[in-house]
């Protein structure tokens, strides 16, 4: 009787349901929380709804595991920091590099009054983004917001669609070899940069473990009563 009902529960666990996939990734999207009591309870949670819906226990094990690892990669993850201020710079360059390219053709075709357009965003945004950052750094912030985060998106597309519209103007084969390369390039960025943070997070989390259990004091013999 008692394994009937084991292999009926296991049955049940089985069957996934679009309802149980919503609340499995409601849980796990509570990760991005800045609360910490709220990102562990989402791992616990999620990793809970990955188990009843029939997954392993080593599958399970694994995921718990994972999720703790990208926690401690978004908690350590890099804010806005010197490196965008040098990203940032280095955008600046070329927007100032293609500025006298333009201006000095006799005729500006349509990519070239675009490419100019692009151009006259992107300056005055990446000026004022680098003073920002200067500033954060004078008073130690570490987290900017959303908004400068906004503005990085914007000067960065409109510095990509200045020198494609400029390259279409000259070329326009080497347009689509720039937006080619550029898309090859942000995927490889992307995917390496979550790989590296993710094991650098775990690596982070198992000396902070191994820390933690050697700082541990010994717990004392108890004590014997003497006759």
């Amino acid at each position: 009787m008692k394994s009937q009902q084991q292999q009926a529960q296991q049955q049940q666990k089985k069957q996934p349901s679009f309802k149980g996939l919503m609340k499995f990734l409601r849980e796990a999207s509570s990760i991005k929380s800045p609360d910490a009591h709220v990102r562990e309870q989402a791992i616990k949670q999620s990793t809970e709804d990955l188990r009843n819906a029939g997954a392993t226990d080593a599958w399970a094990n694994d995921f718990s595991e994972f999720m703790k690892n990208v926690e401690e990669a978004m908690v350590g993850w890099l804010r806005h920091s010197t490196l965008h201020k040098r990203i940032a710079t280095g955008l600046l360059a070329i927007n100032f590099l293609l500025l006298p390219f333009i201006l000095t053709q006799q005729v500006l075709d349509i990519p070239l009054k675009m490419a100019l357009i692009a151009i006259a965003a992107s300056i005055p945004l990446l000026a004022f983004y680098n003073f920002t950052i200067y500033t954060f750094e004078e008073q130690k912030v570490e987290n900017a917001g959303c908004g400068l985060v906004v503005i990085e998106i914007v000067f960065e597309v409109a510095t990509a669609f200045g020198v494609g519209a400029t390259l279409w103007h000259v070329f326009p084969v080497s347009t689509i070899v720039f937006l080619s390369s550029s898309l090859i390039g942000v995927l490889i960025w992307v995917v390496n940069m979550m790989r590296g943070a993710i094991t650098a997070a775990h690596w982070r989390r198992q000396v902070s473990q191994q820390t933690d259990t050697q700082q541990m004091p010994p717990s004392s013999p108890p004590s014997e009563d003497k006759k």
